[in-house]
């Protein structure tokens, strides 16, 4: 069976801004790290073999309180957000 070649096609300007944009997005995640360095309960560890996955690690004695509450704020921030323009 033959893949039909149309399947695979991107829109042109799609293509064309996904490197632009996924550098600035990557540029914007190392400013983040740089920030979360700084404070001396969070450790990032970047994933070997060129990948962008990280693993976070947090220092804490109550972790789940501190998820909890991270929680609250994110559901908070994109209640903000109208997710019907998405």
């Amino acid at each position: 069976m033959e893949m039909d070649k149309n399947s695979f096609r991107v829109p042109r300007t799609k293509a064309m801004s996904f490197m632009t944009d996924y550098k600035t997005a990557w540029l914007n995640a190392q400013k983040f790290f740089s920030i979360l360095k700084k404070e001396e309960r969070f450790t990032i560890s970047e994933l070997e073999n060129g990948t962008h996955v990280v693993r976070l690690d947090i220092k804490g004695k109550n972790i789940n309180r501190f998820r909890d509450s991270l929680a609250k704020k994110i559901f908070n921030y994109m209640s903000l957000w109208k997710m019907d323009s998405f």
